[in-house]
């Protein structure tokens, strides 16, 4: 089938984030035996969800909020600390087990650690 482009491409600067995060966080690479993915367990909103994937010092966090209501979340685990950018605002943050995340319903946060932000 053929799909007809409007033009109005709006969701290009979104894929394009994701894409290069994919492409230059080693925590991203598929099949590598080195990298980890953890559920955060400790998130208690039962309609937010959030993981890490870690690959030595590089890390990929992604929180998730599936409901529509804001929400507030405090990260208590131990493996996610340190300097974090956040892939869409480009703001770095200290992350760490007293940090608190708001996200808006339906929204997501995806952040990045590299060996030289850690």
């Amino acid at each position: 089938d053929t799909i007809a482009w409007s033009g109005n491409n709006e969701l290009h600067e979104f894929y394009k984030t994701l894409n290069c995060l994919k492409k230059n966080n080693p925590a991203l690479l598929a099949g590598d035996k080195k990298n980890n993915t953890h559920l955060l367990k400790n998130i208690v909103h039962k309609n937010c969800f959030g993981y890490i994937r870690t690959s030595g010092k590089n890390a990929v966090l992604v929180l998730l909020n599936w409901s529509s209501e804001k929400v507030s979340l405090q990260l208590a685990n131990q493996e996610v600390f340190g300097n974090y950018h956040n892939v869409f605002t480009g703001a770095i943050d200290a992350i760490n087990a007293d940090s608190f995340f708001e996200i808006g319903p339906w929204e997501f946060l995806v952040y990045e650690q590299k060996a030289m932000l850690a």
